[in-house]
């Protein structure tokens, strides 16, 4: 019964989604409409060393969170291993590593704030409502797909996932509980943080011949001044109704209704794309769709400039999948 359910829900979310793909493509064509209009932002001016540092904040909060279950439930850490915990130990396992990954998180992002004050202001362009509305029209249009190469990705090799297995194991509400808050709140934050602040936004920084000013940006962090008399330019061009002839052509030249992704900016989605199918290692093919999906997010990202869509669709696509496992769990019981 609950099957045909599901079958009938994803029918019902696949013709809305190709209804509004149908609608989309019709826009694009008639009345030359981009599938998302391009938000104008400076660079974040993101280096390696800042990825290196957010990394190690997120890794280490993983490490610690770790030690410290290791340690109360009196666990040699030479014998530890998730495959031998029992279904509440794992849960208390997720509980204590989220809560000091979450503790990393957020120094990570008082880090961001104390180095880029001026510049974080990017990640929540064209305010919060319209942000929430392209996320969940987004999710409509891209779960039904994600979904379906999830099903034919199964079929090959079983899905497997530790937070699952652990409601599968104890379905109490507790369990299910701590299972959700990590799944479907922590995971879209945490993830696209890193993912798009971090990763997405050095790559596409990047460029193949780079002055040594550049290059020194790219790696320790900051905007090199080239870079920030174009943003100067930029905000003049939209501030200034009066603007010269050749400001005029600046800013048809940057017209967000025409502008395509560059080149770099194509490979900063794709290679942000493989790091976030890198964090699901062990999962089975579900590596497959979660790539689709982080390249869907990466565009996202990418037109809007925000953070809020992304993690609208994370949450979109996450909360699905939790609701019908939680489903399936009290249905079967």
């Amino acid at each position: 019964m609950l099957d045909r359910i599901s079958l009938v829900e994803f029918g019902f979310l696949l013709s809305i989604s190709l209804s509004g793909w149908i609608f989309l493509g019709w826009r694009a064509v008639s009345q030359k409409q981009p599938l998302l209009r391009q938000t104008q932002s400076k660079v974040f001016p993101i280096g390696l060393f800042d990825i290196f540092l957010l990394i190690l904040l997120w890794g280490g909060g993983q490490a610690l969170g770790q030690l410290i279950f290791v340690w109360i439930n009196g666990i040699p850490l030479a014998e530890f291993s998730p495959a031998k915990l029992s279904a509440s130990q794992i849960n208390n396992l997720t509980l204590t590593i989220k809560s000091c990954e979450a503790v990393g998180l957020l120094l990570a992002f008082a880090y961001l704030m104390a180095r880029y004050r001026d510049r974080c202001g990017q990640f929540w362009t064209n305010g919060p409502w319209a942000n929430v509305k392209i996320g969940l029209i987004a999710g409509l249009l891209i779960l039904p797909w994600i979904l379906l190469i999830h099903m034919v990705m199964a079929q090959l090799i079983p899905y497997q996932h530790g937070t699952l297995r652990s409601i599968q194991e104890d379905p109490s509400s507790y369990v299910v509980f701590i299972a959700w808050s990590s799944a479907v709140i922590y995971a879209p934050i945490a993830e696209e943080f890193f993912c798009r602040i971090g990763i997405q936004s050095w790559v596409r920084r990047i460029r193949l011949q780079s002055s040594n000013e550049e290059f020194s940006s790219i790696i320790a962090g900051g905007i090199y001044k080239k870079q920030d008399e174009q943003s100067d330019r930029e905000d003049d061009v939209e501030n200034n109704d009066d603007a010269p002839s050749n400001s005029k052509k600046l800013a048809e030249e940057l017209d967000p209704a025409t502008e395509s992704i560059s080149p770099m900016s194509a490979v900063a989605i794709i290679v942000t794309a493989g790091f976030f199918g890198f964090l699901h290692l062990g999962q089975g093919l579900a590596l497959v769709p979660l790539f689709v999906m982080a390249l869907a997010l990466g565009y996202i990202f990418e037109k809007t400039r925000s953070l809020i869509p992304c993690i609208i669709v994370h949450f979109v696509l996450n909360a699905h999948s939790m609701l019908w496992a939680t489903l399936r769990i009290y249905w079967d019981a």
